[in-house]
């Protein structure tokens, strides 16, 4: 039979067992948002139409909310202790629904949930979304495969692959971020102006 002491002494190793874990702490994520840069709406004329935009489709390691880079070579890495606040084919597709919006060319702009009626679907692939370094520097690199369809037909109206890239004022993530944030504002204008440009459903 255990003693008052040994009994005591139990006790007091499961008190400071619990107070300590095999694991050491993990610092907590840093989570960030895509920046959004302040863009003049379209002095074009207004379509009487509404614009679907499906969330873009994108394999491993782009489907999730990892901040990819490419370091150099085929390697693919991520920045640990940091990641977005969404996916990033969702992050891009509400950025492109913004870029839409404040554009103001097309009467309406829903995402792909939304239970209205649309006259157009732009649907993508995402094929890049991460920084990659070129010279020794990072820059944010965005690659997009779009296709802008008639509701009613399901018919292609048009295709186009988008690429842009920005450079990132130095290697530290915070100025990383704010590249993406420019990177995705030019892709915005660029899909807005080549939608417009397509939108024919004669």
């Amino acid at each position: 039979m255990p003693t008052d002491f040994s009994r005591v002494a139990i006790v007091l190793m499961f008190v400071m067992l619990s107070g300590c874990t095999v694991f050491p702490a993990q610092p907590p994520h840093r989570m960030f948002l895509l920046p959004v840069s302040e863009v003049p709406g379209s002095t074009g004329e207004r379509l009487d139409l509404t614009l679907r935009v499906i969330t873009p489709l994108a394999v491993a390691p782009l489907d999730s909310a990892r901040i990819v880079v490419r370091p150099g070579g085929n390697e693919l890495s991520v920045y640990g202790g940091a990641r977005w606040n969404e996916n990033a084919p969702v992050l891009l597709r509400d950025h492109l629904i913004e870029s839409f919006r404040r554009d103001g060319r097309f009467a309406s702009v829903v995402s792909g949930g939304n239970p209205s009626r649309s006259n157009l679907v732009l649907v993508s692939d995402l094929n890049g979304f991460h920084a990659e370094y070129r010279d020794g520097k990072p820059e944010a690199v965005i690659r997009l495969d779009v296709q802008l369809i008639a509701e009613n037909s399901r018919g292609t109206l048009a295709t186009r692959r988008f690429e842009v890239s920005e450079p990132s004022a130095s290697e530290a993530l915070d100025d990383v971020v704010i590249a993406f944030g420019r990177a995705s504002t030019r892709l915005g204008q660029q899909v807005a102006d080549w939608a417009v440009s397509r939108h024919n459903l004669d």
